[in-house]
């Protein structure tokens, strides 16, 4: 596998997943490109993920902001595709989207965010950990074998992640 700050990262990318104007490769190909660009370390980021990831946080400042106002808190999480968790999660769907044999780190925007988390008070639900700290098993997948939704497992082990972390000490949205 190719590291994700390699010079030639983007010849490599643009070789697995070109882009194209064919109806549905074109999104999967986008989500590919996405995925990968979100992997390599921040400072290696092209202009367009740098926009990108910072219009989002802009749109979650807004909602923090609009939040406080109301006297509502905000918490946020990043949710985590199967290839970001474990190679044995949507074993078919990996095929689809090209991931069959390897994980893709999503470290650098979680940092982001976490960051961002810190820096305004806001609490941040680690739902990647609590994935990766989930026992693998055939009988209980926390993700369906063909796409990236989560199987009644997968949603289990998020409402305890979260039920966890809103009622960890020192939580400002602490559900007591």
């Amino acid at each position: 596998m190719l590291a994700a700050d390699e010079p030639s990262f983007a010849a490599a990318l643009d070789q697995m997943a070109p882009k194209s104007t064919v109806p549905g490769l074109g999104y999967t190909n986008s989500s590919i490109r996405n995925s990968l660009e979100l992997a390599r370390p921040v400072d290696k980021w092209d202009a367009r993920t740098q926009t990108n990831v910072a219009r989002s946080l802009g749109y979650v400042e807004q909602s923090r902001t609009l939040l406080e106002s109301k006297q509502a808190r905000l918490v946020v999480t990043l949710m985590p595709f199967a290839w970001n968790v474990s190679r044995d999660e949507m074993k078919i769907g990996r095929r689809l989207y090209r991931f069959g044999g390897c994980d893709i780190p999503i470290d650098p925007l979680e940092m982001k965010i976490r960051d961002y988390c810190r820096d305004r008070e806001v609490d941040y639900v680690d739902l990647i950990n609590a994935f990766k700290k989930y026992p693998s098993r055939d009988d209980a997948r926390l993700f369906f074998p063909n796409d990236g939704h989560w199987s009644d497992t997968g949603q289990a082990v998020v409402a305890d992640a979260i039920f966890a972390s809103l009622n960890a000490p020192g939580s400002k949205s602490a559900l007591h």
